[in-house]
């Protein structure tokens, strides 16, 4: 495809997306981001603690339908910005026509359905904690497509094998982590020589949003500096080449 072509096809997939959260968003009951904050001294705690542990069981279980259902209503308003991340991994996965596609930290599908049915040649596989979102992301693509191509999975130990990828989306992921452990523990071992590894973390705005990791840091740019350290020390350690940080 030329580039004009996979903006369509992106298009009309997030189109797709887009108006199935809108009828799932009316159903939502509540304010799950009030709920969310009810949470946030957990997360936090978590976090100063350094205590991975604890935030994957936050992750997983009390707060796990509240953070799926925020995002059903975030992003049934439409992608907003989000939309020019999600075209940028299209151009590049065009660019680098990958045979295997994880998208790390997959959320309720937003990235990986549009990009899985705009590249069908790829094989795609979402990794998320939180299993009501996996759960969710099947009957999208049930209800959408009438087909089921991704592969689901709540952590990298129990994906298909090989258990490598050519290319790796981690997008607005590394922030809700302890990043030391997330690179060492669930990106470095699906990587292989020769990996497009894209990772996307809000650099540019401050929040108090529960579980961000950025709000445990004097200042968000001292966040981007610590990523920026773990990615010569154990991205780089690790023979991955980082072309650009943006």
């Amino acid at each position: 495809m030329n580039l004009l072509e996979v903006h369509q096809e992106v298009k009309l997939h997030s189109n797709k997306v887009v108006h199935y959260l809108k009828n799932a968003n009316k159903s939502i009951q509540g304010s799950p981001i009030r709920s969310l904050k009810k949470i946030s001294d957990k997360f936090n705690k978590a976090f100063k603690d350094n205590k991975s542990s604890d935030l994957e069981e936050l992750y997983s279980t009390s707060a796990s339908v509240n953070y799926r259902d925020a995002l059903i209503r975030e992003y049934s308003y439409g992608y907003g910005d989000n939309y020019k991340k999600l075209l940028t991994c299209a151009e590049l996965i065009e660019d680098n026509k990958p045979d295997r596609v994880l998208d790390l930290g997959c959320g309720i599908g937003t990235y990986l359905l549009p990009l899985t049915y705009t590249f069908t040649g790829s094989y795609f596989t979402g990794v998320d904690i939180n299993q009501n979102q996996l759960d969710f992301i099947k009957k999208m693509e049930e209800d959408i497509y009438q087909d089921r191509r991704t592969a689901l999975r709540t952590n990298v130990q129990v994906l298909p094998k090989p258990q490598f990828y050519d290319f790796i989306l981690c997008m607005d992921v590394i922030e809700h982590t302890i990043p030391d452990e997330f690179l060492l523990q669930s990106i470095m071992p699906v990587t292989k020589s020769g990996t497009l590894l894209v990772i996307y973390a809000p650099f540019d705005v401050e929040t108090d949003e529960p579980g961000h990791i950025n709000s445990n840091h004097p200042s968000v740019a001292e966040f981007r500096k610590h990523l920026l350290r773990l990615t010569d020390t154990i991205i780089e350690h690790n023979g991955i080449k980082v072309v650009q940080v943006k």
